[in-house]
């Protein structure tokens, strides 16, 4: 920032809860309270990521920093939201028909799910994904 510093958001992964911030710089007196804020009340980088602050400030960095580590999680923002579409609360009792459920996902034959067969899946559910 002005013109040279460091913000840095440490959260956990399983979650995204912010539990620290390592800011460095002329302004780091201006940001410390936000993160202070943010750990205090058990913030997610993903809430981050929908905030919209009213003026562009250095508070956006924020917002960036929560980006960053959504690229760097495995199962980020997008995944999350359509994880939560998907009801956890189905039971069934025979195994053969998860097999054919797998087996129609399966177009290739290969026994694995590629990022194609995903997205068609997904696409099914009503859900559009963004490719990389």
């Amino acid at each position: 920032f002005a013109p040279e510093g460091l913000l840095k958001l440490v959260f956990r992964v399983e979650d995204g809860v912010i539990i620290g911030l390592h800011v460095w710089g002329t302004d780091a007196c201006e940001l410390v309270h936000l993160g202070m804020y943010l750990v205090k009340n058990k913030n997610t980088i993903f809430d981050l990521m929908g905030k919209i602050f009213t003026a562009v400030t250095y508070h956006e960095l924020f917002k960036a920093a929560a980006f960053d580590g959504d690229k760097k999680l495995e199962f980020g923002l997008q995944w999350r939201s359509l994880f939560a579409s998907i009801p956890m609360d189905v039971t069934v009792d025979d195994p053969d028909l998860y097999k054919a459920v797998f087996n129609e996902i399966d177009t290739d034959g290969s026994g694995e799910l590629d990022a194609d067969e995903l997205h068609a899946v997904f696409e099914k559910m009503g859900e559009s994904l963004q490719t990389r």
